[in-house]
């Protein structure tokens, strides 16, 4: 039987609620960067903030790739709408489909996820969930709380990162200037997965080294 503190929990545990709390806040930190951008594109779109929209045939790319129909729509429109999805991804409460993974993420890895159940509900709810199952230790099995982990991932990734800079593209017309990080999303992704793997062994061995000179 695996060695346990105090309080019941074995090293994987600890290293993995350790590794969740982590995560989640940095998808709260990156996440409320999202946000300001977002609720900026929606304040453009209604006209109460006066932005010019400087990124016309980024919106419109982008708005046909969430299935969005941009034939004689404004700008001013397609913004709206398009933030709107964002936002939904940022916030909702019930479980739907994360509608940036679906429109943006590759097929092959929206199967691997799927099967995996680490598709996320929205960015708030995964960090809630993280603290309620830490915190309150609602959870005491490592491997749920790691795939809680990889949903906080996806979140950070897919609203963090990539919903950040759609806004910044669309309204400042910032593509021109770097790389677009869409296209990087898959690697980003796998990395989360080979950090998340290398930083919970290397904390488990840490942990237990610990018990055993105590």
């Amino acid at each position: 039987m695996e060695d346990a503190g105090s309080g019941g929990a074995g090293a994987d545990l600890i290293v993995a609620r350790n590794l969740l709390r982590s995560a989640a806040a940095g998808v709260a930190q990156h996440g409320a960067h999202a946000r300001e951008i977002l609720i900026s594109m929606k304040a453009v779109a209604e006209g109460r903030l006066p932005l010019p929209i400087l990124g016309e045939k980024k919106l419109r790319a982008v708005c046909q790739a969430f299935g969005i129909g941009t034939r004689g729509q404004s700008s001013a429109r397609l913004l709206g709408k398009l933030a709107d999805v964002l936002l939904a991804d940022l916030s909702r409460a019930l479980p739907e489909d994360y509608k940036t993974i679906r429109a943006l993420a590759p097929k092959e890895r929206q199967e691997v996820w799927d099967k995996l159940d680490i598709v996320p509900i929205s960015a708030y709810q995964e960090v809630f969930d993280a603290y309620h199952r830490t915190g309150v230790g609602t959870d005491g099995d490592y491997r749920s709380i790691l795939k809680a982990f990889l949903r906080c991932g996806l979140a950070f990734c897919f609203t963090g990162v990539v919903a950040s800079n759609i806004g910044t593209d669309v309204l400042f017309y910032a593509y021109d200037y770097r790389h677009s990080n869409i296209k990087d999303t898959e690697k980003l992704a796998r990395k989360i997965v080979t950090r998340a793997i290398e930083s919970f062994a290397a904390r488990r061995c840490r942990v237990r080294r610990r018990w055993k000179s105590s």
